[in-house]
């Protein structure tokens, strides 16, 4: 207490606090800020096993198509994929985005319509399971007597091609801006060029080497993201 005025100075009333009476309130850390980065973690890691099961599914869906054994199922897999394939579209599409707004949207629009346009044509190979098929990699003898009515084929087969057309556009655009490295970018594009002469021309070998590649290079993708800390900053 001061001798001359009577009056107990605040910051002598509680030293410890440097408060009369009321203790420092006490700093908490943000829960959303602990939420938002449990968030993010689990983004990460959802988008990780897409990186994975996407080409894994269409692997196994394209090698039960080259038996010819399992009419039915086999789309039902590459179907599948796809569901998987449109997280990955919209990865990559963050990852170019981050250089070229213009290329990640192209990127990424091709992308998502290829998915689309490609599961589109899976029921449509299913019905070879209960209707004659023609052979080869054609569609059942009853979708193609309408292939050619009211430009029908025109909504299948071009939203279908954007798909490998998208795995040549991401490569160019992770060579032209450098993102991760060379090896990436070009395995991106033969990734494309597998794709359609594997579905397109119909070429079994390289529609099966062309899955195992994608899943290489979407695996090396994951590998990298997990233990690389400046490519997860990105992501």
């Amino acid at each position: 207490m001061d001798q001359r005025t009577g009056i107990t100075p605040i910051s002598s009333a509680n030293p410890a606090t440097g408060t009369a009476g009321f203790a420092a309130p006490t700093r908490f850390e943000d829960p959303k800020s602990e939420r938002y980065s449990i968030s993010n973690s689990t983004k990460r890691n959802v988008l990780l096993v897409c990186l994975i099961i996407a080409p894994l599914f269409q692997l196994i869906g394209d090698a039960l198509w080259v038996t010819k054994e399992y009419a039915f199922s086999w789309s039902v897999w590459r179907e599948a994929s796809y569901v998987f394939f449109v997280p990955v579209g919209i990865l990559l599409a963050k990852m170019v985005e981050q250089r070229s707004t213009g290329w990640a949207i192209t990127c990424c629009a091709f992308f998502i319509t290829g998915c689309f346009g490609t599961a589109t044509m899976m029921p449509l190979f299913r019905l070879g399971a209960f209707y004659p098929t023609n052979g080869g990699n054609e569609f059942p003898a009853i979708v193609q007597s309408v292939l050619g009515e009211g430009f029908f084929a025109l909504t299948i087969y071009p939203p279908g091609l954007c798909f490998p057309v998208s795995l040549v556009l991401f490569g160019i655009a992770f060579l032209k801006y450098r993102l991760l490295n060379t090896f990436f970018g070009m395995a991106l594009i033969l990734s494309g060029l597998f794709f359609w002469f594997g579905n397109a021309v119909g070429l079994n070998l390289l529609l099966l080497a062309g899955d195992s590649w994608l899943l290489l290079t979407l695996a090396y993708l994951a590998f990298t993201i997990y233990s690389d800390s400046k490519v997860q900053q990105k992501v």
